[in-house]
């Protein structure tokens, strides 16, 4: 799971081990922030080429 900015780069990387992250979910739902599962969109077959430059090597090469 990462965090990207309005311009699709990547902030951070943020992993379920973390404690509280249904706390930061809440506290993102509450300012706005689109939370996107990008795995559903290209499950989906959904254009997810505006997300590419957020993806690592590994993730782009699993594509």
């Amino acid at each position: 799971m990462v965090l990207i900015d309005n311009n699709y780069n990547r902030l951070n990387e943020l992993y379920y081990t973390l404690d509280n992250l249904d706390v930061l979910f809440e506290m993102l739902a509450e300012k706005g922030v689109s939370i996107i599962d990008f795995e559903e969109l290209v499950e989906q077959n959904k254009n997810v080429s505006k997300y590419i430059s957020a993806l690592n090597w590994i993730e782009k090469k699993l594509l």
